[in-house]
């Protein structure tokens, strides 16, 4: 996976909700394309303020999660029911 990859992903019209996977087993919800912000330094911020108030909140939406992209493992759908 790369960072291009994710920009099309992003870029998909019409978009989809997609789910970041890390090589940690971490998943990071993108439900609007531009809740993820690309940076010149090889991260991109992945902001979830968009939850649904029967969801439970993810431990890192205090603030944008920063993502290496290097991490990034996969990129895939975001069910209606994943967190």
């Amino acid at each position: 996976m790369s960072g291009v990859d994710l920009k099309s992903e992003l870029n998909k019209q019409p978009f989809q909700p997609i789910q970041v996977v890390l090589s940690s087993g971490d998943r990071h919800p993108i439900r609007h394309p531009e809740f993820a912000i690309f940076t010149d330094y090889n991260s991109v911020y992945v902001f979830d303020s968009d939850k649904s108030p029967q969801e439970e909140p993810h431990p890192d939406t205090r603030g944008p999660v920063i993502l290496s992209i290097s991490q990034i493992v996969a990129v895939e759908p975001l069910s209606q029911t994943a967190a």
